[in-house]
């Protein structure tokens, strides 16, 4: 494809060089100067770099200027400046009903160049020939679609065509990652769900506690400390009136409980017969000392 185009671009070149060559376009169709190098592919001329800037002024509508040498040409394009006649007989209409040195030379001003041209092509103000008009518009409008299809409107083209496809890129780009970004979330969330599953069950001994409350923490605290101290105070008490009960550390009901039947207790007191299980004395004393007041008497 590249290579076509580029056996098609020798192609018009070399025949707009030829045209080049021809009698009037050696010289600018607006003002004479030499070796112009620059064409408008809708009015058929060739003129030079000053005047192709006023051309550009004018509008596409009016002139559509490209560079003979410098731009791409289709070969379609340059046979229609063929058709058109060049610099000559686009004069022959357009400067029909000029007078002399009304045209301006390479030697005169911008403003002088502009003013002639705007003056021949915008208001065709020396325009002779009406069906030559015709044919011009027509052969304008079809240069007009040659153009369409010349190399700037194919790079214009491609241009818009990678943009389009580098938002569409983008875009997609965009979408995969909300995509995956969404598909990452909801699996989030699922797993999230099983963890509630499992607390739930009991199965899940980590779950984490969730954050006590300080001020909460400082009650606790408190509140234990004085069932701490409150405990420790009734243990106290507790102490000092079992204490109360006897200086041996045993109530003396219990005592009494202990030795009341005790048959030991008992035994003792018949071995002494001298006394009576209630401390009581024997008249005669039986306790092998006689009397005592005869032994003392």
């Amino acid at each position: 494809m590249t290579l076509a185009l580029s056996a098609e671009n020798q192609k018009a070149k070399a025949l707009l060089l030829k045209m080049l060559k021809e009698d009037g376009n050696r010289v600018c169709a607006d003002c004479t100067a030499k070796h112009p190098r620059w064409a408008s592919t809708n009015l058929g001329v060739f003129v030079c770099i000053a005047c192709s800037g006023v051309h550009r002024n004018l509008g596409v509508h009016i002139s559509k200027v490209k560079s003979v040498t410098l731009d791409k040409w289709p070969l379609s394009l340059a046979k229609g400046m063929k058709t058109m006649g060049g610099n000559l007989a686009v004069n022959k209409r357009y400067e029909a009903s000029l007078s002399s040195g009304v045209k301006p030379t390479d030697k005169d001003s911008s403003y002088q160049r502009e003013k002639f041209i705007r003056a021949k092509y915008e208001r065709k103000q020396w325009y002779g020939d009406s069906d030559d008009d015709d044919s011009s518009d027509d052969s304008s409008s079809d240069d007009e679609s040659d153009d369409d299809s010349d190399d700037s409107g194919r790079k214009k083209r491609k241009k818009k065509k990678h943009k389009k496809k580098k938002r569409k890129d983008k875009k997609k780009k965009k979408k995969r990652k909300k995509d995956k970004k969404k598909a990452k979330s909801s699996g989030s969330d699922s797993d999230d769900d099983d963890d509630d599953d499992d607390v739930d069950s009991g199965d899940d001994p980590f779950v984490s506690a969730p954050t006590p409350d300080p001020v909460q923490q400082k009650k606790d605290r408190k509140a234990a400390k004085k069932a701490a101290k409150k405990a420790k105070k009734a243990a106290k008490k507790k102490k000092a009136a079992k204490n109360s009960d006897g200086d041996d550390g045993f109530p003396d009901a219990d005592f009494d409980a202990a030795f009341s039947d005790n048959a030991q207790v008992n035994q003792l007191a018949d071995d002494f017969g001298d006394f009576d299980v209630n401390g009581a004395t024997n008249g005669a004393g039986d306790d092998d000392f006689g009397d005592f007041d005869a032994a003392f008497g």
